[in-house]
């Protein structure tokens, strides 16, 4: 089976030794795990709402991210670079007009 969207997105180009290999191994593997069933909760949370309304609660988390210190523009535009590959021009286009309204 191919490689998850996680997967692919968090890939990294440089390998490390084996023994931080291994470590690196079981921590994508928790962290995979993790972000699997993040992925499903948010799923089932989100798959109703208009595109309005997930507009709305992405600048509000956005905003709320951003009073507590925790948004992090640059991890969400790596992110994004990682996935582009699999997405079409106007999907693209659509996240870079997305991004550069909440960065």
């Amino acid at each position: 089976m191919g490689k998850s969207l996680f997967e692919f997105a968090s890939q990294k180009s440089d390998v490390g030794t084996e023994q931080n290999k291994s470590k690196e191994d079981k921590l994508h593997t928790e962290k995979k795990v993790f972000n699997e069933k993040q992925v499903k909760d948010a799923f089932d949370k989100y798959s109703k709402f208009s595109s309005s309304e997930l507009l709305s609660e992405l600048y509000q988390q956005v905003n709320q991210q951003k009073k507590d210190g925790s948004f992090n523009f640059a991890e969400i535009a790596e992110r994004i670079e990682g996935i582009k590959p699999m997405l079409t021009d106007e999907q693209i286009k659509n996240l870079d007009k997305l991004l550069s309204q909440i960065k």
